[in-house]
This record gives structure tokens, sequence and C-alpha cells, in this order.
């Protein structure tokens, strides 16, 4: 199991945040489906099996979403975000904004960022590049990067937060 699967297994956002943000690549999960644990007696526990692995490793998303609880919503919203940031083009700013705005507000309090504030921005630049006479289709690119870089770096600040070194 890579740090990424475990941190996500143990709704440790931040944990996730940080090993995302640095490089963790969710193509590399390594994951069976199979947790081991070792208990006090004879060094042996029963394994716990998580459905949807069938002794298989499940590479990317699919195989983070299948470590998260169903009624772990904030863990939901933060693995479909990173989905968002990972730059394959399967979630777009443009045709996802409700989603962006949906899941940006479940975990607002981590990111220091609302789904308003998400909003706010992304109307804001569009009528701002509409009004210099930009058009749409490029309007709408420089947005989606803009904004995604923006989620990145609050992702990896929520990461960091706590970690800074006093000078």
């Amino acid at each position: 199991m890579t740090g990424l699967e475990w941190a996500i297994y143990k709704n440790d956002l931040k944990m996730a945040a940080l090993f995302f943000s640095f490089g963790a690549d969710p193509k590399n999960n390594a994951f069976d489906g199979i947790l081991q644990t070792h208990a006090s007696y004879k060094g042996y526990e029963s394994p716990i099996v998580i459905s949807g692995f069938d002794g298989n490793e499940v590479p990317g998303f699919d195989g983070l979403n299948l470590l998260v609880d169903e009624h772990e919503d904030r863990v939901k919203a933060y693995v479909w975000l990173m989905k968002a940031l990972y730059h394959d083009g399967t979630i777009s700013i443009h045709k996802n904004l409700c989603g962006f705005i949906n899941n940006i507000d479940i975990i607002s309090e981590d990111l220091h960022f609302s789904g308003d504030d998400c909003k706010d921005l992304v109307r804001n630049t569009l009528l701002c590049m509409r009004r210099i006479g930009m058009p749409n289709d490029v309007a709408i690119r420089i947005v989606e990067e803009t904004m995604l870089g923006i989620l990145w770096v609050l992702v990896q600040r929520h990461g960091l937060r706590g970690c800074e070194e006093e000078v």
C-alpha cells in the first residue's frame, strides 16, 4: 500500500494532500484489497478484505475511491478534487463547475476557500476577459488553468499547514 492509499484509507486528508502535492501518483497504487495487521496473539490477526479489489491492484483514482467509506463525504470530495488536479483532462471546470463548487464547499474548512469563492473567481475572471474582448474559448481555458493552479496551491498549503519553520 502506498502512502497516498494509506492516507485515504485512514481519512487523513492532510497527509493525502502532502503525498499528492509532492508527487504521489495514483497510477502507482499498490494495494490489492487485503489489509494484514499484527495483533498481540502470536503476531497474527485476521486480514481485512476491502471489496472491489478482488486481490488485484486497482490503479488510479478508481483504487482510491474503493478505499473511501461511503459515508465519508469529505474524503470523497478530496479524492474528486485530486482527480481534477491530476491534469488528465477528465474533469473540466467549465463543464463541471457545479461539481467543483459542491466539492470545494465540503472541504472548504481544510482549504480556507469556499465554493462561493470559486464561483466568484470564475465569474469575475470571465467577465473581465469578455470586457477586454478576449474570445470565449481562450478565456475559458485561462480560467481553467488559473483555477486549477489556485486549487493546487490550496491543497499543498493544507498539507503543509502547521509544518512551517519558525524563524
